[in-house]
């Protein structure tokens, strides 16, 4: 089964004048990878986030940020 993540975490809305709980901010990830982006094991799912980062772009770009700024979240 697949799981929902808001590939913009939702806990940064106040940077944000769009709402992030919107459906192009809402992806679907495996279970084991949906542990790995929570618990922070960024080198486990780097590629996969950048797949995915790159399907979202235009929504990422609507809402002011890069794809390296995305990553940058995930990378902390």
């Amino acid at each position: 089964f697949m799981e929902a993540h808001h590939l913009v975490p939702m806990q940064l809305q106040d940077r944000f004048d769009t709402s992030l709980d919107v459906t192009d901010n809402i992806c679907c990830v495996g279970p084991l990878a949906h542990r790995m982006v929570h618990y922070g094991v960024f080198d486990s799912f780097e590629d996969r986030l950048a797949k995915i980062i790159q399907k979202r772009r235009e929504f990422i770009r609507r809402i002011g940020l890069l794809d390296d700024d995305v990553m940058a979240i995930y990378s902390r």
